[in-house]
């Protein structure tokens, strides 16, 4: 592990401080310890002893555990670089597609945008017109009226031309009865009149035919 050569050297560069992961140096604290206690008995030497192997093991156990956790952490790292130095193909090409899909994008927001343009131009236009018919046709719609109104009036007015002449009808067939009978009696009259006359001329000629006769005779 290079990982101990690193902490040699941090040891050797300031003994006093704390080395990295927060070990301290056990065997100084000891020694502090002991400076500063009195003369004892070998049974409490011994305990110090033991104390610092105790402390030293664990020390050690604890950094051959994070020397352990720390390879085992570059291992991941070096096999996600691995990955990610064989991905790195599937990765530029899923950049093309992002970047193709990005352009497309783009593209068919300015198709839109113009289509949308063109739309909103049609529709403006066909409002325009829409607008203009709707005029055309409230200006139908009062001719219509005015043309209705001409057209009850001169109903109205025929209306009565036609009672007038059905008046007027009945007059003149009372007139024409008249006329009729009139006739009728002159006729009647000029009838008589003629026959009356060749009346006349039937004893006129038989008058001359009497007077005739007498001639004879005489």
């Amino acid at each position: 592990y290079g990982f101990v050569t690193t902490v040699d050297r941090e040891i050797m560069r300031d003994p006093e401080r704390e080395v990295g992961y927060g070990i301290t140096d056990s065997w100084d604290e000891i020694v502090k310890t002991l400076q500063g206690a009195p003369v004892s008995t070998d049974t409490k030497l011994g305990g110090y002893v033991r104390e610092f192997k105790m402390r030293v093991r664990q020390d050690t156990d604890e950094i051959y555990m994070r020397l352990d956790d720390e390879q085992t952490e570059r291992q991941l790292l070096a096999g996600r670089l691995t990955m990610l130095f064989r991905d790195r193909r599937a990765h530029a090409y899923t950049r093309h597609l992002m970047e193709t899909e990005a352009r497309m994008s783009r593209e068919a927001w300015v198709r839109a945008t113009d289509a949308s343009d063109l739309v909103y131009g049609e529709v403006m236009s066909l409002r325009t017109t829409v607008l203009g018919q709707m005029s055309e046709i409230t200006e139908l719609q009062a001719t219509d009226r005015r043309r209705q109104t001409v057209i009850l009036e001169l109903l109205r007015i025929d209306h009565r031309r036609s009672t007038e002449i059905s008046k007027l009808r009945t007059a003149l067939q009372g007139q024409v009865t008249a006329l009729h009978g009139q006739v009728t009696a002159l006729q009647a009259h000029r009838d008589m009149k003629d026959l009356l006359g060749v009346l006349h001329s039937q004893s006129y000629q038989r008058r001359l035919v009497a007077v005739h006769r007498l001639d004879l005779f005489m």
